[in-house]
């Protein structure tokens, strides 16, 4: 009785589910045939046209050619649309704005129903706003591009700023007007994109230049859940990237002594070479980099992030306390100086000054032999592994608990100062001892400037000579 009862109870549901769906899916159908109509308080709305304007006014109504080479500066506000900015050389034809409607959806009564393009000049400023649809209810979807097809065979725009902000978005730079046509470098000193959920995308044509004023250009990119691509080198003084949750790639950044700035929460970061200086503010992810010819410095809200970078020419500054970071530098040609919690540092092919101290993370490092820096390694409980091709200067390794593994290059000459509570092994020797040893000189005065001083509470303590 109970199972029948049961069998029953579904039953009814499912039918009871099935008509809710058949009486909105009919509504949704009587309102697609009949546009004007709302039933419940909403109705259907679909856009499939394109508006081309060759002309826009100026403030006070007056229409004229739409030229960009007359402009200072396009700014350009939009919601859901693609905004694409190409150029090309496209015979006569002049330069356009074009509006490719492509969307339906269903809006609630009261809502936008269709697109407004407002064009307007005011000054030497182009001011493109775009008023879409507000498919509140339903949107079924929303493919709408808006255009600026510059004609580089009438315009020159060199020395036009952008400015374009959208909601959800995407920002496309770069490529040709048409199928037809080939797509011309796009030079702008000055190129600033915000969107919420919308990718940012260069073209291979696209770079930033002022022959005007080369100190002044500037590429400030800005997305919160969008991805930013930037596939050609990119010639500006100033570079700010902020994607907080998607992946940051790019090529080289080409001006000398210039200054990037890579903003994120927790994003898969990979750039080419940087002629110039990096500040890098992320609380997690991947940041990749070749070579950095200047600084590489993080911000407060470094945590949980793996830095690779192949050489940096300049000072490293990575500093947060207890920060769970890893960092792997292949060459530092400048100062290093590194603090952290319980991850791992490699540091390679050491030319400057390192000072690294962590809490329990582990440290491997590598002297170059024309190294003139001195070495300052601390961690309480993790291990330090360190190949010097030279001693130069005051070198102090100190650990708490963790093992100190040291080589050197035969015919390096130092003085040795080394304590540990734990073993001492000098490998070359094939001796090992339970006491501490102190004062071992290694070819060279006690008094001399070169030390290597070895400090563990606990951890022992390997001491080996190798061939260079």
């Amino acid at each position: 009785m109970a199972e029948h009862s049961s069998s029953g109870f579904k039953t009814f549901l499912f039918l009871l589910i099935s008509l809710i769906l058949a009486f909105f899916l009919g509504c949704g159908a009587i309102l697609m045939i009949s546009p004007d109509i709302e039933i419940f308080g909403v109705s259907y709305a679909s856009n499939n046209k394109t508006i081309t304007y060759t002309e826009v006014p100026n403030n006070v109504g007056t229409l004229s050619n739409l030229q960009f080479n007359n402009l200072e500066k396009v700014v350009v506000q939009a919601t859901n649309a693609d905004v694409k900015v190409l150029c090309g050389t496209e015979g006569a034809s002049a330069s356009q704005i074009a509006l490719v409607e492509n969307s339906m959806g269903y809006v609630r009564s009261g809502s936008e129903k269709e697109y407004t393009l407002t064009c307007y000049k005011n000054g030497l400023t182009l001011y493109i706003t775009l008023t879409e649809p507000d498919y509140s209810f339903i949107t079924l979807f929303d493919n709408t591009t808006l255009n600026l097809k510059i004609n580089s065979n009438f315009d020159l725009i060199s020395n036009v700023k952008f400015d374009i902000t959208t909601t959800n978005g995407n920002v496309f730079f770069g490529g040709t007007t048409a199928p037809t046509y080939q797509a011309d470098a796009f030079k702008t000193p000055e190129l600033k994109v915000e969107t919420i959920n919308g990718n940012i995308i260069f073209d291979q044509s696209v770079s930033l230049e002022s022959a005007l004023y080369p100190q002044t250009t500037l590429l400030d990119l800005k997305t919160t859940n969008g991805a930013i691509t930037l596939n050609n080198d990119i010639d500006a003084k100033t570079a700010n990237l902020s994607s907080q949750s998607n992946k940051i790639t790019t090529k080289d950044f080409t001006f000398s002594n210039m200054n990037l700035t890579i903003k994120s929460y927790n994003s898969n970061i990979n750039i080419g070479n940087v002629a110039g200086n990096v500040l890098l503010d992320t609380a997690g992810g991947i940041f990749q980099a070749k070579i950095i010819s200047g600084s590489f410095s993080t911000g407060e809200d470094l945590n949980i992030t793996n830095i690779l970078v192949n050489e940096v020419g300049g000072g490293v500054a990575i500093v947060k306390e207890n920060g769970n970071f890893n960092v792997n530098i292949a060459k530092t040609l400048g100062d290093v100086f590194i603090v952290g919690g319980t991850k791992n540092i490699v540091l390679g092919d050491i030319r400057g000054n390192v000072t690294v101290e962590m809490t329990s993370g582990n440290i491997n490092a590598t002297i170059n032999a024309s190294c003139t820096g001195n070495m300052q390694f601390a961690t309480t409980t993790g291990s330090v592994v360190a190949k010097f091709g030279k001693v130069s200067g005051e070198n102090t390794i100190t650990t708490t608990r963790g093992k100190i593994d040291i080589k050197y290059v035969f015919g390096v000459s130092f003085y040795l100062n080394a304590e540990t509570g734990g073993i001492l092994s000098n490998v070359w020797e094939n001796s090992t001892s339970e006491n501490p040893i102190e004062n071992k000189a290694i070819g060279e005065n006690p008094l001399a400037g070169n030390k290597l001083n070895l400090y563990s509470t606990y951890g022992n303590i390997v001491f080996n000579g190798i061939s260079a």
